[in-house]
């Protein structure tokens, strides 16, 4: 075959052209090249592991579909730095359901808080729903699962294992390169990423279709170390951030899961229930208390929702009948009430309340003063 027979007579001259420009330099050549892969308009490289991969670090991309690869390990990451905290079904309508029974696993789940309480190195099985119907059979999705912390103080910090259980000899590292994620999912599949910006972990797995009879697609996953771990969680409340992603990263849907890892599951359900109970009936005793004090004060509203709108309580208080000396110890005995409460419990929705006690007491000093 001619050389011709390979290429048209525009084409041959579009190949020559870019010989003869080419850099004689390799030096020079080098400079351009590394430029070009510094660019500015590009965006944070990131750090991806896999157990079929080595780990290595990618060169910049922009967050385009077009710069997409074949593989999911060649993916730029998308997180940011405040990781959003609220639950999103997307245009897929994702969503995240735990099997009905868990007697049989160390796991339980909490419908008043909403939480998942698991033992260490013990499965929990996710089951995985999404409208897929529209796509194309050989559309790939994948599901990120990313452990943060969800307090306002550590928000910003990754969530990673505590020293003792980052030791070599840990029996729970046996076998396993990525030792610092403290999450782990069982499909062979899924890919360890450590985002190089925010220094978060997370592991990526495919989500394939259902099988024929089923609505959901089910992975499972472990964790491998305590929230109660000095050095590591050291008791930070956390939650595990499930978002729909393709093949570039780009979020289509997301589920949020709070999770506590401890030794006794059922055995800290209950007391963390009890206290949240406490917590609301307390609340509710000191209220009725009030109404139900003859003389005293009259209470104009009294459904109430939420410890937000509880606020709006006190500018109700009207005096009938009370002496100031009365009214005062009143105000104090109330005071204190929600402040200890405030302070034992770390509140942030008392707040208002707790001003307004406050303000009513020093308004009262100065005028009887």
């Amino acid at each position: 075959m001619a050389f011709d027979d390979l290429l048209t007579p525009s084409e041959l001259r579009y190949v020559m052209d870019d010989i003869k420009n080419f850099p004689t330099n390799l030096v020079e050549s080098s400079a351009q090249l590394f430029n070009d892969t510094t660019d500015n308009s590009y965006s944070n490289q990131s750090l991806y592991e896999s157990d079929n991969l080595d780990v290595k670090v990618l060169p910049k991309r922009k967050k385009t579909r077009k710069m997409c690869d074949s593989t999911y390990e060649n993916v730029s990451s998308n997180l940011e730095i405040l990781p959003c905290l609220e639950p999103y079904p997307g245009q897929f309508d994702f969503q995240l359901q735990l099997p009905a029974d868990s007697s049989a696993h160390r796991w339980t789940y909490s419908k008043i808080l909403k939480k998942v309480f698991i033992d260490i190195d013990k499965v929990l099985a996710l089951q995985f729903k999404w409208n897929y119907s529209e796509l194309k059979p050989d559309t790939e999705f994948y599901v990120r699962a990313m452990p943060v912390y969800t307090s306002h103080d550590s928000v910003k910090i990754s969530v990673v294992r505590c020293p003792i259980h980052l030791l070599p000899d840990n029996a729970l590292n046996v076998g396993f390169r990525f030792v610092e994620h403290v999450m782990r999912c069982e499909h062979s599949s899924t890919t360890y990423m450590k985002d190089e910006l925010t220094k978060r972990l997370s592991c990526v797995t495919p989500l394939s279709r259902p099988q024929a009879g089923s609505e959901t697609t089910t992975l499972t996953y472990k964790f491998v170390c305590k929230t109660s771990c000095l050095s590591g969680m050291n008791r930070k409340p956390i939650s595990v951030i499930f978002t729909l992603e393709d093949a570039c990263g780009i979020e289509y849907g997301r589920q949020l899961l709070a999770v506590k890892i401890c030794s006794c599951p059922k055995r800290d359900k209950v007391k963390e229930e009890k206290n949240e109970l406490e917590k609301t009936q307390s609340y509710g005793r000191i209220l009725k208390s009030v109404d139900s004090t003859p003389n005293l004060i009259c209470v104009r509203n009294t459904n109430r929702e939420s410890l937000t709108s509880q606020s709006e309580l006190l500018k109700d208080i009207k005096i009938e009948g009370l002496n100031m000396v009365t009214y005062r110890l009143l105000l104090v005995t109330l005071y204190d009430a929600f402040l200890g409460k405030t302070i034992r419990c770390n509140l942030t929705d008392t707040d208002d309340i707790v001003h307004q006690l406050q303000t009513q007491l020093h308004e009262l000093d100065k005028k009887f003063k």
